[in-house]
């Protein structure tokens, strides 16, 4: 990571001061004591109780308008924790992108009063013009990244007067469409010769922009490679005094409405019709209790440990049905002690499904779990849904041992 940070270092002219941050990055990254890992541990859990009080028959709408707000508030956060992690990665192509339904109006919707508080604060008016037609298929946590980044800023460098977000959809051949979206503010605006280098990693208008409003000068640079991982555009208009707009469009497949089933639906739907001893490892408490939340109504008894260690001793103690291991933890990592579990000289060493919970979703993150003797993986923010869905597919499979040929992962 350092070294990936010195390549990415801005070359004079930049300011002393961007240069400096640079060295900054590079230091927190350098720093073993600086866990963005701990950081994002505690938002997956507010994420996961969020979602779960947004799932309650029994909220009343006013408190589940704010339950929502919290997990909105909350992915933001989340993915301003990543920021620099997200540009070395997309800098070395390592990023790899969802392609899921959902809806370019609603998801605009909610970005805007995630910050109208902000705007309303500075006396600003927030609005939205134009409409879209039904529902895309792509990364709405990325594009939602792009635009929570476009209207921060407008925010941010306007005094008064509006933001204004616009909205636009046509038809691509068949069963596709461009999505172009504009954030146009009424702000202190950029010259011309400001404009061309905005995209660029560590770049503000000028070192008194970052006196004055702070900001990392990677915000802008991130957006540009997601919707360029996209294979769309992205640019900026600019008069200074005036005002600016900052664009981008992109070209999706059209997809159906996706079903959104309660949380009654869907604990109906998993497949978990006998009881059920589990071994949850995780080292964070409030994860640990927002797992036994979710499998609170079913016949699930839980043990639980907080490190490798503590794994590999209950389940010589134990006879489990299921794993969920965490990956990243103190005294002895997930990996670790899922060999150590699988080389145990005793019954079900190997046959006990062993299912990872991680943050790292990237194909050959995933790919060492399983090389580590793991049968699945469940993506942190944790989903409600795929945790069930995970435990009823495993919990149901027969308990043989493995051949030497090794562990594979089951549809």
């Amino acid at each position: 990571m350092s070294d990936l940070f010195h390549q990415t270092r801005p070359d004079p002219p930049y300011p002393a001061e961007v240069t400096a941050f640079a060295d900054q990055l590079e230091a927190i990254m350098a720093d073993g004591t600086y866990d963005l890992a701990a950081i994002a541990a505690a938002l997956n859990a507010i994420i996961g109780f969020a979602g779960i009080l947004q799932g309650s028959a029994d909220l009343p709408p006013q408190d589940a308008r704010h339950a929502r707000l919290i997990r909105d508030a909350s992915d933001t956060l989340l993915d301003l924790v990543n920021s620099v992690l997200d540009f070395s990665r997309l800098e070395a192509g390592a990023v790899a992108l969802n392609a899921d339904p959902f809806d370019p109006m609603a998801e605009v919707g909610s970005t805007i009063e995630l910050l109208e508080e902000q705007a309303r604060a500075k006396g600003l008016d927030l609005r939205i013009e134009g409409q879209t037609q039904g529902y895309l298929k792509g990364d709405a946590r990325r594009l939602r990244q792009v635009l929570v980044n476009f209207l921060s800023n407008a925010i941010k460098f306007t005094a008064e007067g509006s933001v204004t977000v616009k909205l636009a959809q046509t038809s691509v051949g068949e069963g596709a469409a461009r999505l172009r979206v504009e954030v146009t503010d009424t702000g202190v605006g950029l010259a011309e010769h400001q404009i061309a280098h905005i995209f660029e990693r560590f770049t503000q208008a000028d070192v008194s922009v970052s006196r004055q409003y702070g900001g990392t000068g990677l915000g802008l640079a991130i957006c540009k490679r997601i919707v360029e991982l996209m294979g769309g555009q992205l640019g900026a208009e600019s008069r200074e005094g005036v005002g600016s707009t900052f664009w981008f469009e992109v070209e999706l497949p059209r997809a159906e409405a996706p079903n959104a089933p309660d949380g009654a639906a869907i604990a109906a739907q998993a497949d978990l019709d006998r009881p059920i001893r589990l071994l949850l490892v995780e080292d964070v408490a409030v994860n640990r209790e927002l797992v036994r939340t979710i499998l609170a109504s079913f016949d699930i008894e839980i043990d639980t440990a907080e490190n490798g260690q503590e794994a590999i001793e209950a389940f010589r103690a134990g006879d489990y049905d299921l794993v969920l291991m965490d990956v990243q933890m103190p005294v002895m990592d997930g990996l670790t002690a899922s060999r150590r579990i699988r080389s145990l000289p005793m019954a079900g060493a190997r046959a006990t499904p062993i299912i990872a919970m991680t943050a790292n979703v990237l194909p050959d993150q995933i790919a060492r779990c399983l090389d580590a003797g793991m049968d699945d993986h469940i993506g942190k923010p944790m989903s409600p849904a795929r945790l069930l869905e995970v435990i009823g597919h495993w919990s149901s499979q027969p308990r043989s041992e493995p051949t030497d040929a090794g562990l594979s992962l089951s549809a």
